[in-house]
């Protein structure tokens, strides 16, 4: 069944990335795109079961605020941005199911600068030029080509995921 997330608050640049990104397209205009930390990025993917170059959400500095319509897996990877489901701690570099209402709050990042939130299924935007990843200057790739805005809505691809997943501490990049 697919899932679709609502954005409360978007945070600072909150963005859809895949991985590897957009290459090739430099004569064109279009650098390279993607997430900037690609190791935490396919981590996530990899926790709530996703082939590593899925769609997830870039969170940069300041994270978003999402209510999830439907049950899912997520896993939240990268920066520590003490996020919260529905009140209670999220833990990071674990796969976490999820029900149908709860609200994900990510804060400041207190270490690091981008987090990485992966949902089972992987986010469903449409390629552009090869790949989902936004390019704001441009204004391609992601949802609407830009930063989400409080108000949107995201797709899920139907995935399934499976809960309780962890990343080794010596398998995590430095922050």
């Amino acid at each position: 069944m697919p899932v679709t997330i609502d954005v409360k608050k978007a945070g600072l640049e909150t963005s859809v990335q895949d991985f590897p990104g957009r290459y090739g397209y430099w004569e064109q205009g279009f650098p390279p795109s993607g997430p900037f930390d690609m190791w935490s990025f396919r981590l996530a993917n990899l926790l709530v079961g996703n082939a590593p170059e899925a769609a997830g959400l870039e969170c940069q500095f300041m994270g978003p605020t999402l209510t999830f319509n439907d049950a899912c897996i997520i896993a939240l990877t990268g920066a520590e941005m003490n996020a919260t489901l529905d009140g209670e701690a999220l833990p990071m570099w674990r796969s976490v199911a999820v029900e149908a209402g709860q609200t994900l709050a990510a804060g400041f990042a207190s270490k690091g600068a981008r987090a990485y939130l992966a949902v089972a299924g992987g986010i469903d935007v449409p390629a552009v030029l090869g790949s989902r990843a936004t390019f704001h200057m441009a204004g391609v790739g992601g949802l609407d080509g830009h930063a989400l805005k409080d108000g949107q809505s995201l797709k899920v691809n139907s995935g399934e995921g499976r809960a309780g997943r962890t990343v080794k501490e010596d398998c995590r990049p430095a922050i």
